[in-house]
């Protein structure tokens, strides 16, 4: 009988530990304290599986059309946001995330291509409504625009999305993804 395998020898987890262990990125204490948490207090557990279909999904099916890859947190991350849940319920073990990183991290595109892939049918939930938020417009726009020039540039993206400069809807699902600011003077309500 084959011994079932562990959560904590996925690729995307394997990979990103094994880069820290490498000495390849270079990561602060807190970084070392959370592969220390999931190694010891969650990737263990019993009542918690991997949903690895949702996670290669979450990476591959955008990647056909964005014109770069994921880096190595990024994928890490794309685990924990689609892949890690629960047995009882199927829900995810988390859902908030706080990423602290630098200008050049690769925060936009990652927002871009995780927006994509919730408008998809391959993310699987209809109406799943996105808001992208920053405090000015341009900033709020530039991942929104990220989307809008993937659907542009790929001909046989066109007649699955709805889209303008302003809001891009996914016909299958009916999902929608717009930009707005943070800045309370420039809301009605929301």
């Amino acid at each position: 009988m084959q011994a079932e395998k562990k959560i904590s020898d996925y690729k995307y987890i394997k990979n990103y530990f094994d880069a820290i262990d490498s000495g390849e990125i270079k990561v602060c204490k807190e970084q070392l304290q959370l592969k220390d948490y999931l190694l010891n207090r969650v990737l263990n557990r019993d009542d918690i599986y991997l949903d690895e279909k949702m996670v290669e999904d979450s990476i591959t099916a955008p990647e056909e059309y964005f014109p770069f890859s994921l880096f190595l947190w990024q994928q890490f991350a794309q685990v924990f946001i689609y892949g890690l849940r629960w047995k009882k319920d199927k829900t995810l073990v988390f859902d908030t995330y706080f990423v602290y990183v630098g200008r050049g991290s690769g925060k936009n595109g990652w927002i871009s291509w995780n927006s994509f892939f919730l408008l998809s049918k391959k993310h699987g939930i209809p109406n799943y409504d996105i808001d992208i938020y920053a405090t000015g417009e341009e900033q709020a726009k530039t991942s929104f625009k990220d989307v809008y020039n993937v659907l542009e540039s790929n001909p046989k993206l066109k007649s699955a999305y709805r889209y303008n400069l302003t809001e891009v809807k996914n016909k299958a699902t009916q999902s929608v993804l717009r930009f707005n600011t943070s800045n309370a003077r420039t809301k009605d309500s929301k």
